[in-house]
C-alpha cells in the first residue's frame, strides 16, 4: 500500500489459522528507526514507547499496510535483564 509518510514502521494484529498474529512493516528508513529504538532500550536497560502521530507519537507510520490487519497505535519495548 502507498506510504504518505517519508518512511514505514506499522505494528499490525492480522488473524491466520492459529490465531492473532503480529506483523510488523518497514522500509529501509523504518528499519533503521526500529533499530535506533532497540538500541537504545538495550544501553538504557529500559523500556521505549513508540507511538503513531495521532497518539502523540511521531516514531510510527499510521497508514495500515494491510487492509484485513488492526494497527497498534502504540509499542512499548521493554528491557529485562
Amino acid at each position: 500500500m502507498a506510504q504518505q509518510d517519508e518512511y514505514v514502521l506499522t505494528f499490525e494484529v492480522g488473524v491466520g489459522d492459529q490465531g492473532h498474529e503480529l506483523h510488523i512493516h518497514f522500509d529501509a528508513v523504518g528499519l533503521q528507526k526500529l533499530r535506533q529504538a532497540l538500541d537504545h532500550v538495550e544501553r538504557s536497560k529500559d523500556h521505549e514507547h513508540l507511538m503513531v502521530p495521532s497518539w502523540g507519537g511521531s516514531e510510527l507510520t499510521e497508514e495500515k499496510q494491510n487492509d484485513s490487519s488492526h494497527l497498534i497505535p502504540s509499542v512499548t519495548i521493554h528491557f529485562w535483564d
